[in-house]
């Protein structure tokens, strides 16, 4: 009885502090943000003491504080082992992640194979954040890449239920890996502005259309999946491509023919399926 009341007075108190301003909410103890974070899932018995109130979040699984206390990193990937403490068994996977409590100092954000819903909205994350990888859940609601923090290197949102449109072209200049596939984006996108540090960027199994263009892919990039859309064109126009491509894999049946850009042909690998493979 006592952990319904205390959830209900958080719900109470998340809904009153979202009416507050960014700055009266980023003033918030982490200790109340971790709280608020996790009020939402099935189970914070992992969080919780014998007596049932939330444990400091220097003893919370996952977490790490920098020199001065403040999170740094969390780290939720669900596995057979997942939070078996003593006194409590398995850790129920389920309910909902209120990304809008996410520590302001938190420069890593790891929540996979978790069945969390929620939504992300991006301009609400940390500025300092570096990695995001929530991958394998639930999550639903649009992506706003333009609202990413600036530094941020890494993110893993595939295998989740998020639609809506992407301006790749506005990804952030230190982005290195992207993966934003097995979800319900749709629209055109745009790959001649993709950032010159980007390495591997996954689109596949999504809902895009229109025709692409692979002219003016960055040197940086080595892994390109493209397949399982809706694009459809008559020419696909390839330009030259980096020494460090490994493999661009889209649907023979998204174009007619292959047009290249550069001093050499590159070479085509066609699978069993419909997907083939340039490098």
């Amino acid at each position: 009885m006592c952990a319904i009341v205390e959830r209900n007075v958080l719900f109470f108190f998340a809904a009153e502090l979202l009416g507050i301003g960014r700055f009266e909410k980023d003033s918030l103890p982490d200790q109340v943000r971790m709280e608020l974070l996790v009020s939402r899932i099935y189970d914070t018995l992992a969080f919780r003491n014998l007596a049932g109130d939330f444990e400091d979040i220097e003893r919370w699984y996952g977490v790490c504080l920098d020199k001065h206390g403040h999170v740094e990193s969390i780290h939720w990937e669900y596995d057979p082992d997942f939070f078996q403490l003593d006194g409590h068994l398995q850790f129920q996977r389920g309910g909902s992640i209120g990304f809008e409590w996410l520590p302001t100092k938190l420069q890593c954000f790891v929540l996979s194979y978790m069945e969390m819903r929620g939504s992300i909205d991006t301009s609400c994350l940390p500025r300092g954040l570096e990695n995001l990888n929530c991958e394998k859940n639930q999550i639903d609601g649009t992506f706003s890449i333009e609202s990413l923090p600036h530094n941020i290197s890494e993110v893993y949102v595939d295998c989740n239920c998020m639609h809506g449109t992407l301006r790749l072209q506005a990804l952030p200049r230190r982005i290195e890996v992207c993966y934003l596939s097995h979800n319900a984006f749709s629209g055109i996108i745009d790959l001649s502005k993709l950032p010159e540090e980007l390495r591997i960027l996954h689109l596949n199994n999504n809902k895009f259309v229109g025709p692409i263009s692979l002219d003016n892919l960055p040197n940086s990039v080595e892994d390109v999946a493209l397949q399982s859309n809706c694009f459809s064109q008559q020419d696909l126009l390839v330009g030259q491509l980096s020494l460090n491509l490994g493999r661009i894999c889209l649907d023979r049946q998204s174009f007619s023919q292959l047009r290249y850009v550069g001093d050499k042909a590159p070479r085509i690998i066609q699978t069993n399926g419909d997907a083939i493979i340039i490098t």
